[in-house]
C-alpha cells in the first residue's frame, strides 16, 4: 500500500482563501481517513486500506493524516500479518523524507519558525509511538530490533536537533 508519491505543493503565495479551502479539503478528508482508522481490524484490513487511498488523494497531506493512516495499519497488525511493520516503517520514512525536502527546499526560517500550516508533514511522537506498536505487534524478534531502531532514531534526533517532535 505504501507507495512514494511526489506531492504537490501550497504555493507560500497562496491566497488565505485560498490555503483556507486547502486546509478545509485536508480536515475533511482528515475526519474520513481518522473514521476510518477506528474501523480497521486484524479481520478487517479493507477499512486500512480506503484510508491509504484517501491520504494519496490529498493535494496536500498533513502530519494528521499520516498519524490516522498508521493508527489504522496498528489496529490491523498483528502475527499474521507480517505487512503492517513494512507498511508502517515505509510511511514513517515518507513523512521523514518529504518533511525534510520541504525543510531543505521550501521554507525559510521564518516559516518553519510558524509551524502548521507551512509545515505540513513532520513526523512527531505520536507518529514514532504508533510505527514501533505496529512493530511490537509482529511478535519477532525483529520487529523489537525495529523498535529499537526506531527509538534510537529519534533520540538521535533529539540530540541534534532538541525537537523532541
Amino acid at each position: 500500500c505504501a507507495r512514494n508519491i511526489r506531492w504537490k505543493r501550497v504555493s507560500l503565495s497562496a491566497s488565505i482563501d485560498e490555503q483556507l479551502e486547502i486546509d478545509e479539503k485536508t480536515y475533511k478528508t482528515n475526519l474520513q481517513i481518522a473514521g476510518l482508522a477506528r474501523e480497521s481490524s486484524r479481520r478487517n484490513l479493507d477499512p486500512a486500506i480506503e484510508a491509504v487511498v484517501l491520504l494519496r488523494s490529498l493535494e496536500h497531506p498533513d502530519t494528521v493524516g499520516y498519524n490516522s493512516v498508521l493508527k489504522a495499519i496498528a489496529r490491523t497488525s498483528s502475527p499474521y500479518n507480517r505487512d503492517a511493520a513494512k507498511q508502517a516503517v515505509a510511511l514513517l520514512e515518507e513523512m521523514e523524507n518529504l518533511n525534510r525536502e520541504q525543510m531543505e527546499n521550501s521554507l525559510d526560517e521564518e516559516e518553519v519558525s510558524m509551524g502548521a500550516p507551512r509545515v505540513r508533514i513532520k513526523p512527531n511522537c505520536r507518529t514514532y509511538s504508533t510505527v514501533m506498536d505496529v512493530c511490537a505487534r509482529q511478535n519477532s524478534p525483529t520487529s523489537a530490533e525495529q523498535a529499537q531502531d526506531l527509538l534510537e532514531r529519534l533520540k538521535e534526533k533529539y540530540d541534534k536537533t532538541g525537537d523532541i517532535a
